[in-house]
Protein backbone atom coordinates (compact mmCIF):
# COMPACT_ATOMS: atom_id res chain seq x y z
CA UNK A 1 0.00 0.00 0.00
CA UNK A 2 1.79 3.14 -0.91
CA UNK A 3 1.76 5.89 1.88
CA UNK A 4 -0.34 8.82 2.03
CA UNK A 5 1.72 11.92 0.33
CA UNK A 6 0.09 14.60 3.16
CA UNK A 7 0.54 12.26 6.16
CA UNK A 8 4.03 11.50 5.31
CA UNK A 9 4.55 15.53 5.22
CA UNK A 10 3.54 16.25 8.54
CA UNK A 11 4.56 13.51 11.04
CA UNK A 12 8.03 15.19 11.28
CA UNK A 13 6.40 18.65 11.93
CA UNK A 14 4.42 17.28 14.73
CA UNK A 15 7.08 15.10 16.50
CA UNK A 16 9.43 18.15 16.40
CA UNK A 17 7.00 20.59 17.74
CA UNK A 18 6.29 18.18 20.70
CA UNK A 19 9.80 17.70 21.72
CA UNK A 20 10.39 21.16 21.31
CA UNK A 21 7.46 21.73 24.35
CA UNK A 22 8.94 19.14 26.69
CA UNK A 23 12.22 20.62 26.89
CA UNK A 24 10.66 23.91 28.44
CA UNK A 25 8.62 21.96 31.52
CA UNK A 26 10.95 21.82 34.35
CA UNK A 27 11.29 18.65 35.95
CA UNK A 28 10.59 19.88 39.78
CA UNK A 29 12.27 16.47 41.17
CA UNK A 30 12.77 16.36 45.09
CA UNK A 31 16.95 16.18 46.33
CA UNK A 32 17.27 13.02 48.21
CA UNK A 33 18.85 13.04 51.67
CA UNK A 34 20.22 9.72 53.25
CA UNK A 35 17.30 9.65 55.17
CA UNK A 36 14.98 10.25 53.02
CA UNK A 37 14.44 13.63 55.46
CA UNK A 38 15.87 16.70 55.73
CA UNK A 39 19.13 17.28 57.90
CA UNK A 40 18.82 18.83 60.86
CA UNK A 41 20.86 22.03 61.92
CA UNK A 42 22.25 23.02 65.75
CA UNK A 43 24.10 25.71 66.87
CA UNK A 44 28.11 25.27 67.51
CA UNK A 45 28.39 25.20 71.43
CA UNK A 46 31.23 26.06 72.84
CA UNK A 47 33.52 23.66 75.11
CA UNK A 48 33.49 25.47 79.19
CA UNK A 49 36.45 25.95 80.43
CA UNK A 50 37.89 23.33 83.02
CA UNK A 51 36.41 20.33 80.45
CA UNK A 52 37.78 16.84 80.42
CA UNK A 53 39.21 18.04 76.77
CA UNK A 54 40.84 20.90 79.02
CA UNK A 55 42.31 18.68 81.20
CA UNK A 56 45.90 18.48 82.21
CA UNK A 57 47.23 14.99 83.20
CA UNK A 58 49.48 16.75 86.00
CA UNK A 59 46.87 17.77 87.96
CA UNK A 60 46.78 15.45 90.09
CA UNK A 61 50.03 15.46 91.49
CA UNK A 62 52.12 17.97 93.45
CA UNK A 63 52.63 21.60 91.74
CA UNK A 64 56.03 22.97 91.59
CA UNK A 65 57.04 25.00 94.34
CA UNK A 66 59.42 26.73 92.35
CA UNK A 67 60.09 26.76 88.45
CA UNK A 68 63.04 24.48 87.14
CA UNK A 69 65.79 27.05 87.30
CA UNK A 70 69.41 26.31 85.41
CA UNK A 71 71.31 24.13 88.00
CA UNK A 72 75.07 25.16 88.92
CA UNK A 73 75.79 21.49 88.60
CA UNK A 74 74.13 18.47 87.07
CA UNK A 75 75.54 14.60 88.69
CA UNK A 76 73.23 11.97 86.87
CA UNK A 77 74.76 8.49 86.10
CA UNK A 78 72.26 6.60 83.86
CA UNK A 79 72.75 2.89 83.72
CA UNK A 80 71.45 0.53 80.77
CA UNK A 81 67.66 -0.75 81.05
CA UNK A 82 67.54 -3.51 83.71
CA UNK A 83 64.01 -4.62 82.53
CA UNK A 84 62.73 -5.61 79.01
CA UNK A 85 58.97 -4.51 80.10
CA UNK A 86 58.57 -1.33 79.27
CA UNK A 87 55.58 1.26 78.89
CA UNK A 88 53.98 2.15 75.87
CA UNK A 89 55.14 5.33 74.32
CA UNK A 90 53.73 8.03 72.96
CA UNK A 91 53.12 7.89 69.47
CA UNK A 92 52.10 10.69 67.19
CA UNK A 93 49.22 10.07 64.73
CA UNK A 94 48.91 12.14 61.32
CA UNK A 95 46.40 14.56 62.10
CA UNK A 96 46.22 13.76 65.45
CA UNK A 97 47.90 15.52 68.46
CA UNK A 98 50.52 13.42 70.08
CA UNK A 99 49.35 11.68 73.44
CA UNK A 100 50.07 13.78 76.76
CA UNK A 101 53.16 12.57 78.65
CA UNK A 102 51.84 10.74 81.95
CA UNK A 103 54.39 11.06 84.61
CA UNK A 104 54.89 8.26 86.89
CA UNK A 105 58.32 7.30 88.53
CA UNK A 106 59.38 4.06 90.43
CA UNK A 107 61.81 4.16 93.49
CA UNK A 108 63.92 0.91 93.52
CA UNK A 109 66.64 1.67 95.63
CA UNK A 110 68.78 3.63 97.90
CA UNK A 111 72.25 2.98 96.61
CA UNK A 112 73.46 4.37 99.31
CA UNK A 113 73.20 6.56 102.72
CA UNK A 114 70.37 4.56 103.69
CA UNK A 115 68.44 6.30 106.09
CA UNK A 116 69.57 7.46 109.58
CA UNK A 117 73.12 7.24 108.07
CA UNK A 118 75.51 9.43 110.54
CA UNK A 119 78.18 11.81 109.54
CA UNK A 120 80.20 14.40 111.79
CA UNK A 121 79.15 17.73 111.34
CA UNK A 122 80.03 19.59 107.74
CA UNK A 123 81.08 16.08 106.44
CA UNK A 124 80.74 16.05 102.31
CA UNK A 125 78.64 13.31 100.79
CA UNK A 126 76.38 12.32 97.56
CA UNK A 127 73.33 10.52 98.02
CA UNK A 128 72.50 8.27 95.28
CA UNK A 129 68.74 6.78 94.29
CA UNK A 130 68.39 4.39 92.09
CA UNK A 131 64.71 5.05 90.04
CA UNK A 132 62.75 4.15 86.72
CA UNK A 133 60.80 5.99 84.24
CA UNK A 134 57.38 4.35 84.40
CA UNK A 135 56.24 7.19 82.07
CA UNK A 136 55.02 7.21 78.99
CA UNK A 137 57.51 9.38 77.56
CA UNK A 138 61.42 9.83 78.06
CA UNK A 139 62.87 12.41 80.57
CA UNK A 140 65.78 14.40 79.62
CA UNK A 141 66.56 17.85 77.44
CA UNK A 142 64.05 18.60 75.40
CA UNK A 143 61.47 16.37 76.88
CA UNK A 144 58.43 16.93 79.65
CA UNK A 145 60.58 15.85 82.14
CA UNK A 146 63.87 17.85 82.86
CA UNK A 147 65.43 16.72 85.82
CA UNK A 148 64.39 16.87 89.89
CA UNK A 149 64.13 19.88 92.09
CA UNK A 150 64.25 20.15 96.18
CA UNK A 151 61.11 20.72 97.87
CA UNK A 152 60.90 20.21 101.33
CA UNK A 153 63.19 19.36 104.16
CA UNK A 154 66.49 20.72 105.01
CA UNK A 155 68.87 22.28 102.20
CA UNK A 156 71.34 19.56 102.39
CA UNK A 157 72.13 19.64 98.96
CA UNK A 158 74.69 22.25 97.04
CA UNK A 159 72.74 22.94 94.29
CA UNK A 160 68.93 23.56 94.45
CA UNK A 161 68.36 21.17 91.10
CA UNK A 162 69.78 18.65 88.72
CA UNK A 163 69.38 18.20 85.03
CA UNK A 164 68.97 14.89 82.97
CA UNK A 165 71.91 15.09 80.63
CA UNK A 166 70.68 11.98 78.15
CA UNK A 167 67.48 10.64 77.24
CA UNK A 168 65.90 8.45 79.82
CA UNK A 169 63.49 6.07 77.87
CA UNK A 170 60.62 4.49 79.41
CA UNK A 171 61.11 1.67 81.29
CA UNK A 172 64.68 2.23 81.90
CA UNK A 173 66.60 2.16 85.31
CA UNK A 174 69.00 4.92 86.29
CA UNK A 175 71.14 6.45 89.24
CA UNK A 176 70.35 10.16 90.03
CA UNK A 177 73.52 11.47 92.24
CA UNK A 178 73.17 14.31 94.33
CA UNK A 179 75.99 16.39 96.37
CA UNK A 180 75.11 16.87 100.04
CA UNK A 181 76.58 18.29 103.01
CA UNK A 182 75.56 17.69 106.66
CA UNK A 183 74.84 20.96 108.59
CA UNK A 184 77.36 22.25 111.38
CA UNK A 185 74.53 21.35 114.33
CA UNK A 186 74.08 17.95 115.96
CA UNK A 187 70.39 16.68 114.82
CA UNK A 188 68.42 14.86 112.93
CA UNK A 189 67.98 16.12 108.63
CA UNK A 190 65.60 15.18 105.73
CA UNK A 191 65.91 16.69 102.19
CA UNK A 192 63.20 15.47 100.12
CA UNK A 193 63.43 15.87 96.06
CA UNK A 194 60.58 15.30 93.47
CA UNK A 195 60.87 15.30 89.48
CA UNK A 196 60.05 18.34 87.97
CA UNK A 197 58.09 18.56 84.74
CA UNK A 198 58.24 21.61 82.15
CA UNK A 199 54.71 22.41 82.09
CA UNK A 200 55.26 23.61 85.77
CA UNK A 201 54.36 20.49 87.72
CA UNK A 202 56.04 17.94 89.80
CA UNK A 203 55.64 14.53 90.53
CA UNK A 204 57.52 11.70 92.79
CA UNK A 205 57.15 7.99 93.10
CA UNK A 206 54.37 5.60 95.14
CA UNK A 207 50.76 5.05 93.34
CA UNK A 208 50.32 8.59 92.39
CA UNK A 209 53.17 10.13 92.81
CA UNK A 210 52.77 11.95 96.21
CA UNK A 211 56.09 10.38 97.60
CA UNK A 212 59.28 12.49 97.56
CA UNK A 213 62.31 10.66 97.43
CA UNK A 214 64.49 11.92 100.39
CA UNK A 215 67.87 12.00 102.03
CA UNK A 216 67.84 11.09 105.99
CA UNK A 217 70.93 11.31 107.90
CA UNK A 218 71.70 11.95 111.89
CA UNK A 219 74.56 14.25 112.47
CA UNK A 220 77.18 13.08 115.37
CA UNK A 221 80.05 14.70 116.49
CA UNK A 222 81.17 11.28 117.09
CA UNK A 223 80.52 9.66 113.43
CA UNK A 224 83.45 8.80 111.24
CA UNK A 225 82.94 9.20 107.35
CA UNK A 226 84.41 5.79 105.52
CA UNK A 227 87.18 7.14 103.34
CA UNK A 228 86.95 6.42 100.18
CA UNK A 229 89.97 4.10 99.99
CA UNK A 230 87.95 1.55 101.95
CA UNK A 231 90.85 1.11 105.14
CA UNK A 232 89.30 0.10 108.26
CA UNK A 233 87.65 2.94 110.31
CA UNK A 234 87.23 3.00 114.33
CA UNK A 235 83.96 2.87 115.77
CA UNK A 236 81.84 1.97 112.46
CA UNK A 237 79.09 -0.56 112.47
CA UNK A 238 78.32 -3.80 110.11
CA UNK A 239 74.86 -4.15 109.07
CA UNK A 240 74.26 -6.35 105.74
CA UNK A 241 70.82 -5.96 103.71
CA UNK A 242 69.41 -8.72 101.38
CA UNK A 243 68.84 -7.97 98.61
CA UNK A 244 67.86 -10.78 95.72
CA UNK A 245 69.16 -14.85 95.29
CA UNK A 246 70.48 -13.97 91.71
CA UNK A 247 70.70 -17.48 91.32
CA UNK A 248 69.74 -20.84 92.71
CA UNK A 249 66.48 -20.04 94.77
CA UNK A 250 64.83 -21.90 97.49
CA UNK A 251 64.11 -25.37 96.61
CA UNK A 252 66.05 -25.65 93.64
CA UNK A 253 66.44 -28.96 92.61
CA UNK A 254 70.09 -30.70 91.44
CA UNK A 255 71.17 -33.87 90.51
CA UNK A 256 73.02 -35.87 93.25
CA UNK A 257 77.06 -34.80 92.58
CA UNK A 258 76.54 -31.53 90.39
CA UNK A 259 78.47 -28.59 90.87
CA UNK A 260 76.19 -25.41 91.52
CA UNK A 261 77.23 -21.65 92.19
CA UNK A 262 75.00 -19.91 94.09
CA UNK A 263 74.79 -15.98 94.35
CA UNK A 264 73.36 -13.35 96.58
CA UNK A 265 72.95 -9.66 96.14
CA UNK A 266 73.71 -8.01 99.19
CA UNK A 267 73.87 -4.01 100.14
CA UNK A 268 76.42 -2.73 102.91
CA UNK A 269 73.69 -1.07 105.07
CA UNK A 270 76.89 -0.66 108.01
CA UNK A 271 79.27 2.71 108.32
CA UNK A 272 82.08 0.14 108.00
CA UNK A 273 83.64 -0.51 104.14
CA UNK A 274 83.68 -4.15 103.27
CA UNK A 275 86.51 -5.84 101.58
CA UNK A 276 90.13 -6.51 101.87
CA UNK A 277 92.30 -4.85 104.07
CA UNK A 278 89.24 -3.71 105.89
CA UNK A 279 87.44 -4.68 109.12
CA UNK A 280 84.90 -6.74 107.21
CA UNK A 281 86.94 -9.30 104.79
CA UNK A 282 85.51 -12.21 103.93
CA UNK A 283 82.36 -14.26 103.44
CA UNK A 284 82.29 -17.37 105.88
CA UNK A 285 80.27 -20.73 106.31
CA UNK A 286 78.29 -20.84 109.35
CA UNK A 287 76.38 -23.75 109.67
CA UNK A 288 73.81 -26.37 108.07
CA UNK A 289 75.59 -28.51 105.13
CA UNK A 290 78.50 -27.30 103.70
CA UNK A 291 78.15 -28.67 100.42
CA UNK A 292 81.53 -29.01 99.37
CA UNK A 293 81.98 -25.10 99.72
CA UNK A 294 85.82 -23.95 101.44
CA UNK A 295 85.11 -22.29 104.84
CA UNK A 296 85.25 -18.96 103.08
CA UNK A 297 85.72 -16.71 100.13
CA UNK A 298 86.63 -12.52 100.13
CA UNK A 299 84.28 -10.08 100.15
CA UNK A 300 84.29 -7.54 97.20
CA UNK A 301 84.99 -4.35 97.76
CA UNK A 302 81.89 -2.30 98.84
CA UNK A 303 81.66 1.27 100.55
CA UNK A 304 78.80 1.87 102.99
CA UNK A 305 75.15 2.16 100.74
CA UNK A 306 76.74 0.08 98.08
CA UNK A 307 75.41 -2.90 96.46
CA UNK A 308 77.59 -6.42 95.88
CA UNK A 309 77.15 -9.79 94.80
CA UNK A 310 78.35 -12.28 96.36
CA UNK A 311 78.86 -15.94 94.83
CA UNK A 312 80.40 -19.48 96.47
CA UNK A 313 81.06 -22.61 94.86
CA UNK A 314 79.30 -25.88 95.89
CA UNK A 315 78.87 -29.42 95.34
CA UNK A 316 75.72 -31.29 95.69
CA UNK A 317 75.93 -34.40 97.98
CA UNK A 318 75.59 -37.88 96.59
CA UNK A 319 72.51 -38.27 98.75
CA UNK A 320 69.05 -37.76 97.82
CA UNK A 321 67.00 -34.83 99.96
CA UNK A 322 66.89 -31.07 101.17
CA UNK A 323 70.01 -29.21 102.20
CA UNK A 324 70.91 -26.34 103.71
CA UNK A 325 74.55 -24.07 104.12
CA UNK A 326 74.27 -20.98 105.82
CA UNK A 327 76.84 -17.75 106.21
CA UNK A 328 77.72 -14.86 106.76
CA UNK A 329 79.95 -11.79 106.85
CA UNK A 330 83.09 -12.12 108.59
CA UNK A 331 84.69 -9.38 110.32
CA UNK A 332 88.92 -9.15 111.15
CA UNK A 333 88.52 -9.74 114.88
CA UNK A 334 86.57 -13.16 113.75
CA UNK A 335 83.30 -12.04 115.02
CA UNK A 336 80.15 -12.96 112.30
CA UNK A 337 77.61 -10.52 110.80
CA UNK A 338 74.27 -11.74 108.98
CA UNK A 339 70.85 -10.43 108.09
CA UNK A 340 68.33 -8.78 110.77
CA UNK A 341 68.73 -5.91 113.12
CA UNK A 342 71.15 -7.88 115.14
CA UNK A 343 72.91 -9.31 112.51
CA UNK A 344 71.77 -13.00 113.75
CA UNK A 345 70.18 -14.49 110.53
CA UNK A 346 72.29 -15.78 108.34
CA UNK A 347 72.29 -15.75 104.36
CA UNK A 348 71.93 -19.26 102.82
CA UNK A 349 71.36 -21.72 99.96
CA UNK A 350 68.52 -24.49 100.14
CA UNK A 351 68.50 -26.95 97.46
CA UNK A 352 66.74 -30.22 96.96
CA UNK A 353 69.05 -33.03 95.66
CA UNK A 354 67.34 -35.91 93.55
Amino acid sequence: MKPNSLTSTWVPVVISVMLSACSLIPLNRPTPTPSGDPIPTRPVQPLPTGSAADASPTQAVPKVIATLPNPATSVVAATKPTTSTTAPKATAIPGKPAEPCIFKATFVLDVNVPDGTQFPPGAQFTKTWRVRNDSNCAWGAGSDVKGMITVDGEKLAKVNTVDFPEPIQPGQTIEVSIPMLAPDKEGTYKSEWLFAAVNGASFGVGKNGELPLSAQIVVNKNATVPPAGGAPVANCTVKVGFVADVSIPDNTKVTQGSKFTKTWRLRNDGTCPWGPGTTVDTFAFSGGDKLGASDSTSLPAAKPGEVKDISVDFTAPNAIGTFRSEWKLKKSDGGLVGLGANGGVAMYVLVNVK
